[in-house]
């Protein structure tokens, strides 16, 4: 079967302000004004599941109430036989219950240099968030773990200037979870577009 994903990203409210990020960067009072209510993305979830649509994913911003709201979607999307996944940031983990886990099939974790110096850092943090879980008898090996490594300046260099630990800081991902590389947008948000490429094919 051909795997069809139906994406929504249903606010631009947050607490971070990641450079690059098309959620959060340059987001004008139109934009915010075109937010769609809550009845259209609910109908909407089942308009792509008529259509064939397999997938359901959301992006679940850090704001008050954020959880709650992106729980009542992957529910719904669920109850529709879709298979649900979510992209978030390490810190919103620490709200999720049980039923929040039992009708997730993929957590994708945002890694970005606005909180975490360094990946290293962000693994202290995952244990952290992950050893409350489990005292929380919420199990996330049930779930596919996908990592967003943004590749800013500051992770080319520790990547160059301490490969070991960055080494670490990685080797706990296996198969089934994933890592995705992301860079800033536009490539003009690093020292230039040449900069960027030079270090990226490296």
């Amino acid at each position: 079967m051909t795997k069809k994903v139906y994406s929504i990203a249903p606010s631009f409210d947050c607490q971070l302000s990641c450079e690059g990020c098309y959620l959060t960067t340059d987001v004008t009072k139109e934009m915010r004004s075109a937010v769609k209510p809550e009845a259209y993305f609910m109908r909407s979830i089942e308009s792509a599941k008529a259509a064939g649509y397999t997938e359901f994913a959301i992006t679940w911003n850090p704001f008050p109430g954020a959880f709650h709201e992106t729980k009542k979607y992957i529910l719904y999307a669920k109850s529709l036989g879709m298979d649900t996944s979510v992209t978030t940031v390490l810190q919103c983990l620490s709200e999720v219950d049980a039923e929040f886990i039992d009708n997730i099939d993929i957590i994708t974790i945002s890694v970005d240099d606005m909180r975490f110096n360094n990946l290293y850092e962000f693994q202290k943090a995952k244990y952290a968030v992950f050893h409350s879980l489990e005292v929380d008898n919420i199990d996330l090996k049930k779930v596919v773990l996908n990592y967003n490594i943004l590749w800013t300046p500051g992770v080319f260099t520790w990547l160059y200037e301490d490969t070991d630990t960055f080494q670490d800081a990685v080797d706990g991902i296996t198969y089934p979870n994933t890592i995705q590389h992301l860079i800033y947008k536009p490539l003009s948000i690093y020292e230039s577009e040449e900069w960027f490429w030079q270090n990226y094919q490296r």
